[in-house]
């Protein structure tokens, strides 16, 4: 089974190695940053978690320096270091 799905259309993504919960299916998965659900592509469940250490493609870091930031609900970037919101396109 091959579904090849355009990256860019997941832009910030982070990517890695996943197994479903339900069928134990293993693959290599992509998803948006703050996805917490993935597609099993076995068995169609929602039952997909990361279970590697996975990095974004995209590096995020406040004007400051920090790399560490929390998202709000209108997915801001909230640097954890100064305070400051701001854009990841900055």
């Amino acid at each position: 089974m091959t579904n090849i799905v355009d990256i860019r259309r997941n832009k910030p993504h982070i990517s890695g190695n996943a197994k479903c919960l339900s069928c134990n299916y293993e693959w290599i998965a992509v998803a948006e940053i703050g996805n917490p659900y993935l597609e099993c592509p076995e068995c169609e469940l929602l039952k997909g978690v990361f279970y590697s250490i996975i990095f974004p493609n995209t590096v995020v870091a406040c004007k400051c320096g920090c790399p560490t930031y929390y998202t709000t609900i209108e997915g801001e970037f909230f640097c954890s270091l100064c305070g400051t919101l701001f854009d990841y396109e900055d």
